[in-house]
């Protein structure tokens, strides 16, 4: 093995190296924004593919041409005047059902994974509701309809009293029934609006309850949804095992020698991400490789992303790597690595994007012992490996 391929060898923190796809026809997808109920103010953004900023209004959209496959597209920023007026995401519903490959979305998680077939258009609507509103206007409506049968029944006694002139007296004692029935009806209807308002008061002042007096057994509570916290401005990785995959890049070398050479993938391997802050602005990625010390801390920056700078070695030869990396769900990194040669005699440079997918959570029953393991490495890495940001 030359020099030159121990550079290439040489990957990112928890990161492995795996073959590009080649070049394929594409498919669209569609982000779109629903409102219940409508409204065309406010902004929300979305990080991923489709990603970006997105204005309310008729036929607003974000969408994006991709290659056949899985792509996310994930809800990071509610604006403050939808988030304030009580606008929350409730459902995500996609339209590609009779598709062999079925997109979906997952409201908990705020994000949309879209599976695109070459030449398919897959749209994923994300739907925002206002509960407190909804609330309001169905009582408007119903205290509306109240108005009218309470208008219709009056009007109703009123015609059922009236008389035409010269009626003969046995036509008025036929009408004395019929006046008697409508004060009777209208007498019950209004004994069923009050029923009606009582039992709406009860509802509101027993939201979960239509029965309060009523006394049973307390249920369990639902189990919680485990989901990624999501902050004001930037949502956070999920944390636990990940798979990496690192796609084609290059390397372009003036000496020794002076030579270009494409990289090819080629394998996946596995590491943990371990979160360091509540806000999730710096995490620590630990390899699972133990003959690599290839671990790395990244960092966040303006815009969401991520980028961490360190040194690794590989028998004997210092390598200093540059990573950046992009959030573009809870579950799915995208990023780019620079490395180059430090010191020596050697001069080269090369840049590799690669993949970060979630695979699964940090076992519970391991969790304490593996978090101690993780603090000794991170001590370890911040003394021989960290190198800050440029």
């Amino acid at each position: 093995m030359t020099r030159a391929d121990l550079v290439v060898t040489s990957a990112l923190a928890v990161a492995a190296i795996a073959g590009a796809a080649p070049a394929q026809d594409t498919g669209t997808a569609i982000v779109r924004v629903a409102t219940r109920p409508f409204t065309d103010e406010g902004t929300v953004r979305f990080t991923g593919s489709p990603g970006g900023e997105l204005v309310l209004g008729s036929g607003a959209h974000l969408s994006a041409e991709l290659p056949p496959g899985e792509h996310l597209s994930t809800l990071v920023t509610i604006g403050e005047d939808l988030a304030d007026a009580g606008y929350e995401l409730v459902e995500i519903q996609c339209d590609d059902e009779g598709s062999a490959h079925v997109s979906r979305g997952t409201a908990d998680y705020r994000m949309a994974t879209f599976r695109v077939e070459s030449g398919e258009v897959v749209t994923c609507v994300f739907w925002l509701e206002n509960e407190r509103l909804l609330a309001a206007r169905r009582r408007e409506r119903e205290e509306r309809e109240r108005a009218a049968a309470d208008g219709a029944a009056a009007d109703g006694a009123g015609e059922g009293g009236a008389t035409e002139e010269g009626a003969s007296d046995e036509g008025s004692a036929d009408e004395a029934p019929r006046e008697e029935h409508a004060r009777e009806e209208h007498t019950r209807e209004e004994h069923t609006r009050e029923e009606h308002t009582r039992e709406e008061h009860t509802r509101e002042e027993h939201p979960r309850d239509e029965h309060p007096r009523e006394e049973r057994p307390a249920e369990p509570p639902p189990p919680a949804v485990e989901r990624p916290p999501i902050t004001t401005d930037c949502a956070c990785p999920r944390e636990g095992v990940w798979e990496v995959t690192n796609l084609e890049g290059w390397m372009d070398c003036s000496k020794p020698i002076s030579f270009k050479k494409k990289l090819k993938g080629k394998d996946k391997n596995l590491g943990t991400i371990w979160i360091l802050e509540e806000d999730c602005s710096r995490w620590f990625g630990e390899t699972h490789e133990r003959k690599k010390r290839e671990d790395l801390l990244l960092e966040r920056v303006e815009g969401c992303g991520y980028v961490g700078r360190s040194r690794a070695e590989q028998e004997g030869m210092r390598v200093v790597l540059d990573n950046s990396m992009t959030l573009e769900g809870f579950e799915f990194f995208t990023g780019e690595m620079y490395f180059r040669p430090e010191g020596g005699s050697m001069s080269c440079e090369g840049y590799r994007p690669f993949e970060m997918r979630w695979v699964e959570p940090i076992p519970a029953d391991k969790e304490p012992k593996l978090r101690k393991q993780m603090e000794r490495k991170l001590a370890e890495y911040m003394e021989k490996y960290y190198l800050p940001p440029e």
